[in-house]
């Protein structure tokens, strides 16, 4: 199974596994940093290149997968921690 990026907030990527827009498709989030993807669920820092989609599975727990309204709300709140940091360090 594929996977895909779905949508894109600040640095963090929503990707899916499977064939969108099918509804046993599971979602992650994942920041994007530096040229590497990495996981961001429950402080886990393993990494892939960017480039190499195929790869994500390696760095993703079954736990790490969610549906799509569970994964866009871990977007959101990434993308709002980012902005809010970026916004109030000097």
């Amino acid at each position: 199974m594929g996977v895909s990026i779905v949508a894109e907030r600040e640095d963090y990527l929503l990707v899916s596994r499977g064939d969108y827009p099918r509804s046993d498709r599971w979602f992650a989030v994942l920041e994007r940093r530096a040229g590497r993807l990495y996981n961001c669920h429950c402080g886990c820092r393993g990494s892939v290149p960017t480039g190499d989609l195929a790869a994500v599975p390696t760095i993703l727990d079954e736990g790490d997968w969610a549906d799509l309204a569970t994964a866009r709300a871990a977007l959101d709140e990434a993308a709002q921690r980012w902005r809010h940091l970026a916004e109030h360090m000097l």
